[in-house]
């Protein structure tokens, strides 16, 4: 799994990056929230996403808005880390979207749990959009089975001798009594045109 670690701390960013990997991670740093948005906006983009609060060009709570503003299907799961370790400033951090919080210095353990939370995160939701790809299939293939059944229904197999109608059960009925039972309107007989002049009958 890919993992996201912006901040302008080229050792905080070494140290987490050589953790992270070592643990099996793939790891992009990048030095500022810029970039850190730039790499999140890519195809590939990074599952997880460690960001210092406090960045140049762009801080941590920017960039995490953006990531919650922008419509995608594919979830990001953001860990916010900082010296600051007020309430307040929890609370502003998960307002602006992060899913957890990180206090500086960070510890390697809380480090690992914390992603390790974050990744199962992802991956239930990875299961939940596959899941919903095959839900999409298979109602779209019972769509087209249904207007398959609807077209052929519409066909009614009549007798060219007796021209009598064979219902949905296989029996051959005469028309009046198919309709009839249908609940259509009474059936009333008459000729058509061409059948009058072969029988030499004149309109009424």
């Amino acid at each position: 799994m890919r993992i996201l670690v912006a901040d302008d701390d080229a050792v905080i960013r070494k140290m987490l990056s050589s953790l992270l990997t070592e643990k099996g991670y793939e790891v992009t740093t990048c030095s500022d929230g810029r970039d850190a948005w730039n790499v999140l906006q890519t195809r590939n983009t990074p599952r997880i996403a460690l960001l210092d609060w406090m960045m140049p060009e762009m801080d941590g709570l920017e960039v995490c808005r953006k990531l919650r503003s922008s419509r995608r299907d594919t979830y990001v799961y953001v860990i916010m880390f900082t010296q600051r370790s007020a309430r307040e400033d929890l609370l502003e951090a998960l307002d602006a979207g992060a899913d957890d919080y990180l206090i500086k210095p960070v510890d390697r353990k809380e480090l690992f749990v914390r992603v390790k939370a974050g990744r199962r995160v992802v991956e239930l939701q990875s299961e939940l959009l596959a899941a919903n790809a095959v839900l999409e299939t298979v109602n779209e293939e019972l769509r087209e089975a249904l207007a398959r059944v609807e077209k052929l229904s519409a066909v009614l197999p009549i007798c060219p001798s007796c021209r009598r109608i064979r219902d949905d059960r296989g029996a051959w009925r005469s028309i009046e009594d198919y309709l009839g039972a249908l609940g259509r309107e009474q059936v009333s007989h008459d000729l058509c045109p061409e059948c009058r002049s072969a029988r030499g009958t004149d309109p009424d």
